[in-house]
C-alpha cells in the first residue's frame, strides 16, 4: 500500500468549512506494504476493471480508469458514502450497525481463529507493534470453549 485516501475538512478565516477528498502518504514506514490478495479475489477485481472501462465507454469517457473503486468519472468515493452503502448492506443482510472500521478486526479474528501466526496478522495489518494487533482480535466463547477442548484432547 503506497498511499491513503482522507476526508479532509478546512475551516476559512469566516468560519467556513470546506470538505475535499485528498490523497495522502501512510503514516509510517509500516504501512508501506504489499498485502497479498487472494486469487479468487484478484480475477473479482479484474471482472469489476472490465465493467469500469464498459461503463466508462457508455458514457463517453475512454481509457482504464485509475482507481479500482471509482466514480464513474473516475472520482474517488467520499467516505460518508461508502459508510451508508456499508449500513444498507448490513441491514438488508440483517446484521446489526456496525462501523466500517469492524471489518479490520473481524479480519483480525477471523485470521487468528483459522490458525494464522498473529506476527504475520501484524505485517498485514500494518500495525508497527503487535499490541496494536491484539485490539484487534476479538476472543468469543466459542474459541475459548475450542481450546479448552484442545488442552484436554492433550491431557488424555
Amino acid at each position: 500500500m503506497s498511499k491513503t485516501i482522507a476526508n479532509v475538512a478546512k475551516i476559512d478565516g469566516n468560519g467556513v468549512i470546506t470538505r475535499s477528498i485528498e490523497i495522502g502518504s501512510p503514516k509510517s514506514e509500516l504501512s508501506y506494504r504489499a498485502v497479498p490478495v487472494p486469487k479468487d479475489m484478484l480475477d473479482e477485481i479484474d471482472a469489476h476493471k472490465l465493467r469500469q472501462m464498459k461503463e466508462r465507454m457508455t458514457i463517453g469517457i475512454g481509457g482504464k480508469p485509475e482507481y479500482i473503486f471509482a466514480t464513474e468519472t473516475d472520482g474517488l468515493y467520499d467516505g460518508s458514502n461508502v459508510h451508508k452503502s456499508f449500513s444498507r448492506i448490513l441491514e438488508k443482510a440483517g446484521v446489526p450497525h456496525k462501523k466500517f472500521h469492524s471489518l479490520r478486526h473481524t479480519y483480525a479474528s477471523q485470521l487468528v481463529r483459522m490458525g494464522v501466526q498473529l506476527s504475520v496478522i501484524q505485517k498485514l495489518m500494518g500495525h508497527s507493534d503487535i499490541a496494536t494487533t491484539t485490539i484487534y482480535v476479538h476472543v468469543s466463547d466459542q474459541d475459548m470453549i475450542d481450546a479448552v477442548e484442545v488442552l484436554s484432547a492433550w491431557l488424555k
